[in-house]
């Protein structure tokens, strides 16, 4: 378990902020993320998003489409794993009652549909074997184009939570699959999130699988995320994380004497 709580601060420069300014705040299990912008953005909206891949112009009412692999694209992926860090961060900390499944296909899968019926399935068995079960999934594409699960999974009652790979094997039954704990680190759902965007370049070897040689690309794999895919999903019991707005005088009050992790 973590019990040492952890500060995330960001701010525009690092000069001390004044107490006056206002900041957002998410609180995040053992984590404490506070954002502090210098010159927030007043300016009305330019455009609107739309379905079916498209977007108005405000200004001119023009409807266009969405061009793929653009900038604006990366930096929706990274907000999405934003939120996605501050949601495992909140309710994963690496307890006993907490496994990460690696479901995988022993076919090409690029049929996002058909990957969500496939897992609503699984996970229905699943719980029908080991209870009342939390989980959050994320889809994560390979290089071959492929799709595959990493899913954190919690029992509702705290308790030990062990499911054996080939009782795995057998609930997925589409490919190969992978349990283990969820490493006791400071900051679970920044750990974790690092992994789903790196690229091992091995990845599919036997020197991968072994966990030797890797050869790590931080971010690379946001590049092969289509648009419109939702990366990740999970059950409604799943605590979300509200931020609060304060004043940094009263963020202090809050966080007493403890250092910042990260200061950019």
């Amino acid at each position: 378990m973590i019990d040492t709580k952890k500060i995330i601060t960001k701010s525009s420069s690092e000069a001390e902020i004044p107490d006056s300014q206002l900041c957002t705040v998410y609180r995040c299990g053992p984590v404490i993320e506070v954002v502090s912008v210098k010159k927030r953005n007043r300016n009305p909206p330019k455009v609107r998003r739309l379905p079916n891949n498209q977007y108005m112009d405000l200004s001119t009412g023009e409807v266009k489409e969405c061009q793929q692999h653009t900038r604006a694209h990366s930096d929706s992926l990274r907000k999405s794993f934003v939120t996605l860090r501050r949601l495992i961060s909140k309710n994963f900390q690496g307890s006993i009652n907490e496994l990460m499944l690696v479901l995988t296909y022993s076919v090409l899968m690029t049929d996002t549909t058909q990957l969500y019926k496939d897992f609503k399935t699984f996970f229905a068995k699943l719980q029908y074997h080991y209870g009342p079960l939390s989980y959050i999934s994320v889809i994560e594409p390979q290089q071959s184009g492929s799709w595959h699960f990493h899913v954190l999974v919690k029992k509702k009652e705290f308790g030990l939570l062990y499911i054996p790979k080939e009782h795995l094997d057998k609930l997925w039954g589409h490919g190969f699959t992978y349990v283990q704990r969820i490493k006791e680190v400071d900051n679970v759902g920044a750990y974790l999130t690092s992994y789903f965007k790196n690229i091992d370049m091995l990845e599919g070897t036997t020197a991968s699988e072994n966990g030797k040689n890797k050869m790590i690309i931080k971010n690379a794999r946001l590049q092969f995320y289509p648009h419109g895919v939702r990366i990740y999903r999970c059950s409604k019991d799943i605590k979300r994380v509200s931020p609060i707005t304060l004043p940094y005088s009263k963020v202090k009050e809050i966080v007493g004497d403890m250092k910042p992790v990260r200061q950019s």
